[in-house]
């Protein structure tokens, strides 16, 4: 390997891995036939997410939340929110080990999975209320769930908490309810897709030294941001604040332990920048091969701590060399996104810390207008 490969393989960026081999056994090592077999995988070698599962408790327990067969809209794209309870738990336990499950017919239809804890008090009734989010229809109770603790995109595979961290449920203070957030891309409209896909999520009463929280930093999804089509390259970027984790963060700060970036189909590279008094001091996370269709969490090699008054910074870089046309921030997958879900501990309120474009510069600039 040349000292080019071993410098790529020292950061935990996707790579696309090529095989092939052929359907024949060679008669001998000289007659050996061609590789007709041929195909890519993308991998991230670098993940120590792998052959976690022998470090988990043995008393651990499982419990699915799946949706209950959800009739999928034909429409193009669509968000499906569904409520569900926490597991009746006497005391406190902390949840080590989550997963996605997707049903066989739903793969490719189900493009991320998120779940949101609710901490505000919620109406009994709404246990098991489903229906498609933002269009005004869920109560306000559930539309304001928003403190993720559970992510999930196309490729992602188990995730394993750190054997000193886990996420706090049944205990004081511990949500009662969440809500799975489904998108569900259907560009065919089909009219025939049942799905009951969720999460599957394993908790044990051994309780870990750190409670887990995440932080969704970057720019806020909204029309504004905008990418002109025939580009090689073009950045956004959305930010957190020195002012929100001034107010945020404890004063001992928070440890990021792992990262999870999340664009649509023309991001190309995803970078989650960590500022102190001014200065880069690292990543919090990063991809220069970012794959859409390869969405892990990554677990950081070394954690960082983020303190108070420190700012975090999300660069997407984006080719719409094959798009004709402008493409929005928005939901859809031919939308695109800019995200990074910081998974960090101790727990913090602050869920959410974005940013956004004025709605108006982004004219102003298609008009050649740069004042302002």
């Amino acid at each position: 390997m040349s000292h080019a490969g071993r410098s790529r393989l020292s950061q935990p960026d996707t790579l696309r891995l090529l095989w092939a081999y052929s359907p024949t056994d060679p008669s001998n090592e000289n007659q050996i036939s061609k590789h007709t077999v041929r195909g890519s995988k993308s991998l991230n070698l670098l993940d120590p997410q792998v052959n976690k599962s022998s470090s988990l408790p043995a008393n651990l327990l499982r419990k699915d939340f799946l949706n209950p067969s959800v009739k999928v809209p034909n429409d193009s794209t669509t968000y499906w929110c569904q409520t569900f309870k926490m597991p009746a738990l006497a005391k406190k336990h902390h949840m080590v080990k989550f997963d996605v499950v997707v049903q066989p017919d739903s793969v490719g239809i189900v493009h991320h999975v998120l779940a949101y804890a609710c901490y505000t008090p919620m109406n009994e009734s709404y246990e098991g209320l489903g229906a498609p989010c933002f269009v005004g229809i869920l109560p306000s109770e559930i539309v304001n769930c928003r403190q993720t603790f559970m992510t999930w995109a196309i490729g992602g595979e188990p995730f394993y908490f750190p054997d000193n961290v886990g996420f706090s449920i049944g205990g004081p203070g511990d949500p009662v309810y969440f809500v799975v957030e489904t998108h569900y891309d259907n560009p065919q409209r089909r009219n025939d897709i049942v799905d009951s896909s969720g999460f599957a999520v394993w908790y044990t009463s051994e309780l870990r030294s750190q409670e887990a929280g995440i932080l969704e930093a970057g720019h806020t999804v909204a029309p504004s941001m905008l990418i002109p089509p025939n580009l090689a390259s073009f950045q956004i970027s959305g930010f957190c604040n020195d002012e929100c984790t001034k107010q945020a963060l404890p004063p001992q700060g928070i440890t990021v332990f792992g990262s999870f970036l999340h664009s649509h189909m023309i991001a190309r590279k995803i970078r989650a920048r960590h500022y102190r008094n001014g200065q880069d001091v690292g990543n919090l996370g990063r991809d220069e091969h970012y794959d859409v269709h390869y969405q892990q969490i990554v677990t950081l090699s070394t954690p960082r701590t983020v303190l108070p008054g420190d700012a975090i910074l999300v660069e997407c870089d984006y080719d719409s060399t094959n798009v004709k046309r402008m493409t929005y921030g928005g939901l859809a997958t031919k939308d695109e996104m800019c995200l990074v879900f910081l998974y960090h501990y101790p727990k913090i309120d602050l869920g959410v810390c974005t940013s956004a474009i004025h709605p108006d510069k982004p004219v102003r600039l298609l008009r050649g207008d740069t004042a302002g």
